[in-house]
């Protein structure tokens, strides 16, 4: 039997003279301007910077690693409002396996090893100028299939000073998605409504940026094809942990540049006759006092066939005529909470005539008539969700609203989930899990809508209830389209009998 070669060194780990390169590659990173091109040095200065390294790891290394990745390792699909993936266990716990089982991953725990090496985070200290880095291991393997995506977030968690992403992905081309994508920011904390430069996922290339709250704002591209991008990601450590707060804390927080901003409002006295839009048999007596009954015992309620035939078909027409037109909506911001389309009731649009349906006295006081509540106030909004772009992430209410969700969304086949689009209200569970994002565990979903055309829902949405709409994926024959209400409300006293 022929002896076992040595093992390899860490700088044998990497491409040759790789380890020697940081001076000039921190020049590089020093005057990146990740980009927009620009003169004005402030603003270049405020962008957070990045480097991308070609030909990393020792090819045959890597090659073996991921082999004995797809050979030993088991990836479990994940999915919250803000991603869809394919992840392993935490790569930190490798640590701890048995004999029997680190024989069986010897180049994934060497490559292990070599990131996480005192030299190599001397390398990414010197390129990055991120300051002391320790020795904790933070690393995952993430295998991204067809319609898997990560929404935008600054990755600000604890001690986390450097974030790396390492791509497996042999033969890819960009058409195929899966990209890394950056984002200029508006101001501080507030990233653009759309990425400024894209990052391909190429075999052996290693992303690194620094950790910046209010700056490294990113997402990952959906991928559009049945090919896998594998990646192995992770974080490197500061000594301490900074007192900036996790993304998932910061989209809640509305900001002075967030849009839409809500706008509750007294309803609308006009001529509106509410029988020239909605379903007959909604108007009748025992109706109402029958959705009432199941409201008052449920704290919601679904309506098949709201509007009536001709106007559902009218809009039906309109709708599937515009397709993905933007012009007259506006752009819901920032993408750390939110993006979609959307107009309220001051155009000349068919999406506006039904918000002012919605607005309307006589919606009002059905609304009363069917949940039994003082209708005050409300907050209504005509939304358009693309493909390939929209969504909304997990956030909560500070106060009890009356959530009306009218899905006028044409095409069908959204049932499996894979398309997104789907509006879900689950509880909040705080502090149980990875603060970054937001679990949906099937315990804590109180109901999952998927699209439909025109279905009315009426939620009593409790203070902290959360709420989202899911990403809507490149794979959807179409646009979801809602009209998305919020109503205060006071109690309506009970009668003494």
């Amino acid at each position: 039997m022929s002896p076992s070669p040595p093992p390899l060194s860490t700088a044998e780990a990497f491409s040759p003279g790789l380890l020697q390169s940081a001076d000039s590659r921190a020049a590089l990173y020093a005057a990146s301007v990740p980009y927009y091109a620009t003169a004005d040095v402030s603003l270049a200065n405020s962008r957070f910077k990045h480097c991308v390294i070609d030909s990393l790891a020792n090819p045959t290394l890597l090659a073996a690693a991921k082999k004995e990745v797809l050979t030993h390792i088991t990836f479990e699909s994940k999915e919250t409002d803000i991603y869809r993936v394919g992840q392993t266990v935490d790569l930190a716990n490798l640590s701890a396996l048995s004999v029997a089982d680190a024989q069986k991953l010897p180049a994934l725990l060497k490559l292990r090893a070599a990131l996480y090496s005192s030299q190599f985070r001397e390398f990414v200290q010197t390129i990055t100028s991120c300051g002391e880095l320790n020795d904790s291991v933070d690393m995952s393997i993430n295998l991204y299939s067809k319609g898997c995506h990560l929404l935008t977030h600054d990755d600000v968690i604890g001690t986390r000073k450097v974030s790396y992403i390492l791509y497996l992905a042999q033969d890819w081309k960009p058409e195929y998605g899966g990209a890394l994508r950056l984002y200029d920011t508006v101001t501080h904390g507030h990233p653009e409504t759309m990425w400024c430069k894209t990052i391909s996922p190429l075999w052996n290339r290693i992303c690194l940026f620094s950790v910046t709250p209010g700056k490294s704002f990113h997402d990952v591209e959906e991928i559009l094809v049945d090919q896998d991008r594998m990646a192995i990601s992770g974080w490197f450590h500061g000594p301490k942990e900074e007192t900036f707060g996790s993304s998932l804390n910061s989209i809640r927080e509305r900001g002075a540049l967030d849009e839409p901003k809500p706008t509750f409002e007294q309803c609308v006295e006009s001529e509106l006759a509410l029988e020239n839009w909605i379903n007959d048999v909604l108007l009748l007596e025992d109706s109402k006092q029958k959705l009432c009954s199941r409201f008052c015992d449920d704290s919601i309620i679904r309506i098949d066939g709201f509007l009536n035939e001709e106007i559902a078909q009218a809009m039906k027409m309109k709708i599937v005529e515009e397709g993905n037109l933007i012009k007259p909506w506006s752009t819901a911001t920032p993408p750390t909470k939110h993006r979609y389309l959307y107009q309220r009731n001051d155009f000349d649009h068919f999406a506006s005539d039904l918000v002012k349906v919605f607005t309307s006295k006589a919606f009002t006081i059905w609304l009363r008539e069917v949940t039994g509540l003082e209708i005050t106030t409300n907050n209504v909004l005509a939304r358009k969700f693309r493909p390939g772009l929209d969504y909304t992430l997990a956030t909560s209410e500070s106060n009890t609203l009356v959530e009306v969700v009218l899905d006028l969304t044409p095409s069908e086949g959204w049932e499996s989930g894979n398309m997104g689009g789907y509006q879900v209200y689950m509880t909040d569970d705080e502090g149980e899990s990875d603060p970054s994002v937001y679990q949906s565990g099937a315990g804590g979903i109180l109901h999952n809508q998927t699209p439909e055309f025109n279905v009315l829902t009426i939620v009593m949405r409790d203070a902290g209830l959360l709420g989202f709409t899911k990403y809507v994926s490149s794979l959807a024959l179409c646009c979801k389209w809602d009209i998305f209400g919020q109503f205060d409300f006071e109690e309506v006293p009970s009668e003494i009998e």
